[in-house]
């Protein structure tokens, strides 16, 4: 009988033993959900935030860029627009051809101031007139008045006459075609059967030209102002003497 009993008692400790293994387990399982969904839910979180981060730095980044780009590309457009050369309406009437083959007469010259040894003065010239320096731009014939002797005009001639400028930089030709001419001591006038005086010489950078022959010409300066063009000189007599030069066009 009481083997009966110990038999019993293990029978009851063994179901007593699986209930609570049983239940052990079953509480394990329950619990084990909810550390995954935590896990996860602290996953999302982190890859949320990471997301958040990085789209909010990748926004901060590209507002940057898109307000550092107008900022450059106006100022360099306005630099480009500042550097573009400046159009001068003078020099591009200046390369008309204003040639002439007509003699120059004293209205022509009604503009000039002789200035003794220093030559002619063009009154009509301002401060805005435009240096000619291109060769192109005085070719051709100029209505020109001769001085011959700006230190005494007592005794100087004035020429009415046209010079002519050909050839190229390397060589510039100067025909001084005489016509009239008047003699101030004696009154004396009339019409040159004189042949045409020529010079050569280079041309310069500078916008001169010194041209030998008989002596020699120097045309020193050319100008433009107001449809009309200018120029200045010195001849030199074979005799070591020198006059005064005036030239206009048309």
């Amino acid at each position: 009988m009481k083997k009966v009993y110990i038999f019993l008692a293990v029978i009851i400790d063994t179901i007593l033993l699986a209930v609570i293994l049983k239940s052990y387990f079953s509480q394990k399982k329950e619990t084990l959900p909810k550390a995954e969904s935590s896990s996860n839910a602290a996953v999302t979180q982190i890859t949320t935030a990471g997301t958040v981060q990085s789209a909010s730095r990748k926004t901060q980044i590209t507002e940057t860029e898109t307000q550092a780009v107008p900022s450059q590309v106006p100022s360099q457009q306005t630099a480009k627009t500042d550097t573009l050369p400046a159009v001068t309406s003078g020099k591009n009437n200046s390369k008309k051809s204003y040639s002439t083959d007509d003699y120059a007469q004293y209205q022509d010259m009604s503009g000039t101031f002789l200035n003794g040894s220093s030559g002619f003065v063009w009154q009509e010239l301002t401060d805005h007139a435009e240096k000619l320096t291109d060769l192109s731009d005085v070719l051709g014939g100029w209505k020109a008045y001769i001085v011959s002797s700006p230190d005494d005009i007592e005794h100087s001639v004035t020429y009415l006459m046209n010079i002519k400028l050909s050839g190229t930089e390397k060589q510039v030709t100067v025909t001084l075609d005489w016509d009239y001419f008047y003699v101030n001591n004696s009154g004396d006038e009339g019409h040159s059967s004189e042949p045409d005086s020529v010079y050569s010489g280079p041309w310069t950078d500078a916008g001169t030209v010194y041209a030998e022959g008989a002596g020699a010409v120097s045309l020193y300066e050319f100008d433009y102002e107001n449809g009309k063009q200018y120029g200045l000189g010195t001849v030199f007599w074979p005799d070591g003497t020198y006059g005064a030069i005036a030239l206009v066009r048309p």
